[in-house]
């Protein structure tokens, strides 16, 4: 049986660049669940958000080892501690 949270982490991967934003600051993850929840998968606003599985890698200068330092990881855990899934 597949969770809301299963669901959320699949719509993520096809929406990759919903991650700049939360990079950012421009949004927090529980405003996308919420957004997510409220507007479900089929709203317009995702569109811009949507990646192409036909489009290449964007190169990047950082490696992906880089990406999994130490620093890092408290990061993306804390933004993850942060999201309130219940509400």
């Amino acid at each position: 049986m597949t969770s809301r949270m299963d669901e959320f982490r699949k719509f993520v991967n096809n929406h990759q660049t919903i991650r700049n934003d939360v990079l950012s600051g421009k949004r927090t993850w529980q405003q996308i669940y919420e957004d997510w929840v409220i507007l479900g998968e089929g709203d317009e606003s995702w569109k811009q958000y949507e990646t192409s599985k036909e489009e290449p890698p964007k190169s990047s200068s950082k490696k992906l080892e880089d990406l999994f330092t130490s620093e890092n990881m408290k990061t993306i855990v804390g933004y993850i501690n942060k999201v309130e899934f219940n509400n």
